[in-house]
């Protein structure tokens, strides 16, 4: 179940977040990937919990039933893949282009990443 949604935002990243651009438009541009696979994936994730605890995949609420949380889950989820993305793309930039690497040690790169990937 981890596979698919990860795919999604892949996919969806990969889609937004092409070429280089500036921090702002990276944070945007993950935001922007993040409800997408989130409005893409959310309603089957909810199908496959209810099933799972025994339940019916669609009840008498029907397609607005399979949404209810997601506002929630974006709250959560839009900052983090954003920061994510965002920091991630000046990393990689700056390791392969080779350039501003005199400030940052390798230890405060992987700290910056892991940061993104915490937040």
């Amino acid at each position: 179940s981890v596979v698919v949604p990860t795919a999604a935002f892949g996919v969806a990243g990969s889609v937004f977040v092409f070429g280089t651009g500036s921090m702002q438009e990276d944070l945007i541009a993950g935001f922007i990937a993040t409800v997408v696979a989130a409005t893409l994936m959310y309603p089957v994730d909810t199908m496959k919990t209810r099933v799972q605890v025994g339940k019916k995949p669609i009840n008498a609420k029907g397609l607005r039933g399979l949404y209810k949380g997601m506002g929630f889950s974006l709250a959560r989820k839009c900052p983090e893949k954003a920061a994510y993305i965002a920091i991630g793309r000046m990393i990689r930039s700056m390791v392969l282009a080779g350039r501003n690497l005199e400030g940052l040690t390798l230890r405060e790169m992987a700290y910056n990443w892991m940061m993104a990937a915490a937040i």
